[in-house]
């Protein structure tokens, strides 16, 4: 099981590092502007290991996390860091920690940090919380388009109803990947009725966005399967964004039916 949570704050410039806000939800476990680890999503297993980190702001030089467990030998720094939306002559930038996952302890406030020294501006971090480290999996698989038409809401999570271009067989589908593409959002979490947990990661900001360095992390089956729906489930997109728009395209790879 995996879930996306997210950090933001609109922070002056600084020579320290400062700390960032919880994006706060229903299934994010947040006290005191950090993400308490094993309160959030309502799944049977506490996800209390980081399988990788993104952080992105203009002029960003350094962010990191904090939490009593990851104190020593010094809290642990995001590395590198985005200075730019991805665009087609910009790769998005995701630390991949699944080799040496960093481990919170259950009940411990996860907190986000970030430093940077030109001027007042937004700044994003996003954690991917794991129960434990995911498999990649080898398996029949296409890919299908989904769209939306939400009006996004800056620095807040916005849930997007999601309507596939065409209709799936009726059947049971796991997904084993996705891609998320708009002009404003920076983070994307997955959702459909009843799932507690909300697995994602960073947007692209059109269709001509190279992907290189997310492709061959968040799609084709390289972080498992993500979870399994029911072709008669509405899917549901999570989106962070840095302002308002309206259109929305989600790509997932899917296997199934089942």
């Amino acid at each position: 099981m995996m879930h996306l949570v997210a950090f933001d704050a609109s922070d002056a410039a600084n020579a320290a590092l400062t700390q960032l806000n919880a994006v706060a939800s229903e299934f994010d476990g947040v006290q005191n502007n950090g993400i308490v680890i094993g309160f959030g999503p309502s799944v049977p297993s506490p996800l209390n290991l980081i399988i990788g980190a993104t952080a992105y702001s203009a002029h960003l030089q350094r962010a990191q996390f904090r939490a009593p467990s990851l104190m020593s030998p010094d809290y642990p720094l995001i590395t590198p860091v985005c200075v730019a939306r991805p665009t087609s002559a910009i790769h998005q930038i995701w630390a991949d920690w699944r080799n040496g996952p960093l481990v919170v302890k259950v009940g411990e406030s996860l907190l986000a940090y970030e430093q940077h020294i030109t001027s007042t501006e937004r700044v994003y971090i996003a954690a991917l919380l794991a129960d434990k480290v995911p498999t990649p999996i080898a398996a029949p698989f296409r890919t299908v388009q989904l769209t939306g038409s939400t009006t996004l809401v800056a620095d807040t999570w916005s849930n997007c109803l999601m309507t596939f271009t065409d209709q799936l067989p009726f059947g049971n589908y796991d997904v084993v990947g996705a891609r998320v593409e708009g002009a404003t959002p920076v983070f994307f979490r997955l959702a459909v009725p009843g799932l507690g947990y909300r697995p994602g990661g960073p947007c692209l900001i059109d269709a001509v966005s190279d992907d290189v360095g997310v492709e061959r992390l968040f799609r084709f089956g390289n972080y498992g399967t993500w979870f399994t729906f029911n072709s008669m489930q509405q899917m549901t997109l999570e989106l962070l964004a840095t302002a308002a728009d309206t259109a929305q395209t989600l790509y997932l790879d899917i296997v199934g039916p089942k």
